[in-house]
């Protein structure tokens, strides 16, 4: 498994995947399919060399810089590939697993067909863990609640808050598996204060209870 220490190695160089409607969490676990030229160079590279990857957000509304390519959002999550999967026509199957929050300090002229930033590694912090602890003990209440609802997301979640060794680790588990509009998910990614997290996602849970509650709301996903 891979650590910190092993992305900090390639802050000054960092390949970045620039995507729609992604936004990828640390501690959360990304599924892709690689079949465009510039982004299979990029998996070839990151395999050999074992780099890591940093997901761009690439917003609604675009605009395009001096090199004629979309501007991606500065901040954004970091993974390794856990798994590499090549298939017979070139393409890949992949898996990322979040390691990190970064922030793009500078983007590279183009050198190869993919792009590639300087970054720097962003730290969480708390401002007030009674108010964290409090907001998770409500977290197992409406997991609790869910279960009569739908079991399997109710397993699902129970699951991701047994395994989570922090608060922080917990904030972006969970945000990664019930938090689907994108922009709110940009919002978490560059919300570096662990106890707004936890509450943003408490309060989410708690929608998601309430959507399971009514007749029709029981197939929530």
């Amino acid at each position: 498994m891979h650590q910190s220490d092993d992305l900090k190695k390639h802050i000054k160089d960092l390949p970045v995947f620039p995507l729609p409607q992604i936004v990828f969490f640390p501690h959360s676990r990304l599924p892709l399919h690689i079949f465009e030229p510039r982004y299979r160079e990029l998996i070839q590279h990151a395999r050999k060399d074992d780099l890591p990857i940093m997901m761009g957000h690439l917003p609604s509304e675009r605009t395009l810089d001096e090199h004629g390519r979309p501007h991606f959002l500065a901040v954004g999550g970091v993974g390794f590939m856990e798994r590499c999967e090549e298939l017979p026509d070139g393409r890949f199957l992949i898996e990322l697993a979040g390691l990190s929050r970064v922030k793009v300090v500078q983007e590279h002229d183009p050198a190869f067909l993919y792009r590639r930033a300087e970054v720097e590694i962003l730290e969480s912090f708390s401002t007030n863990e009674t108010a964290e602890e409090d907001n998770i003990q409500v977290m197992q209440m409406v997991v609790a609640g869910l279960r009569a609802l739908n079991p399997k997301v109710a397993e699902y979640l129970s699951k991701l808050i047994q395994e989570s060794r922090s608060s922080s680790a917990l904030s972006d588990a969970l945000a990664a598996a019930v938090v689907s509009d994108p922009d709110e998910r940009q919002r978490l990614i560059e919300e570096l204060d662990v106890t707004k997290r936890i509450e943003s996602v408490t309060h989410r849970l708690s929608e998601l209870l309430a959507i399971a509650s009514q007749p029709d709301g029981s197939n929530i996903n």
